[in-house]
């Protein structure tokens, strides 16, 4: 059976008209049954494949459970007004006995002393801290590990071709 000449200009009116859509998983589907026929569920139990769906969950996950957050960041956010606080007492910015300040209004702050403290302290010591507290450590010290692992035992590239043969080895 052969098409009609104008069959290409009859499709476009169609499409053109919204009488016709345009589905390519569908057409893709029909194409293509020899590669989707083991694919989406496993062969032996029919259940939907979901082999990654913890390692995303994880992905997401992982820092905030090992960390404890976001108790973790909210004692690091005090830590960090408490470096302020006493950076400002330390310079006679604020008197001794004031618990709550704008230390930041005043024009001779030091910021650099500020900004070393908050980030020993408060980015520092709080995250340790909040990790011991609120977090797990077990989870934490996994993750140094493999942060570990991957920056430092990372292989380096043969550039001369030295390990390329077999049975000479490396020269």
């Amino acid at each position: 059976m052969s098409r009609p000449d104008d069959w290409r200009v009859r499709e476009v009116r169609e499409f053109e008209k919204g009488q016709r859509k345009i589905d390519i998983t569908k057409d893709f589907k029909e194409r293509n049954q020899g590669l989707l026929q083991g694919y989406g569920h496993d062969r032996f139990t029919y259940k939907a494949e979901l082999y990654d769906s913890s390692h995303n969950y994880w992905y997401r996950n992982e820092a905030r459970f090992a960390h404890g957050y976001p108790m973790t960041a909210w004692m690091q956010l005090g830590l960090l007004y408490a470096c302020g606080l006493y950076t400002a007492k330390e310079q006679g910015c604020i008197a001794r006995g004031v618990i709550f300040s704008r230390f930041w209004r005043y024009h001779y702050f030091d910021w650099l002393t500020f900004l070393r403290r908050g980030g020993i302290y408060a980015w520092g010591g709080g995250l340790v801290a909040g990790t011991i507290l609120f977090g797990s450590p077990d989870i934490s010290i996994k993750r140094v590990i493999n942060r570990y692992q991957t920056w430092f035992n990372e292989d380096t590239l043969d550039t001369r071709g030295d390990y390329a043969t077999y049975l000479n080895g490396p020269i």
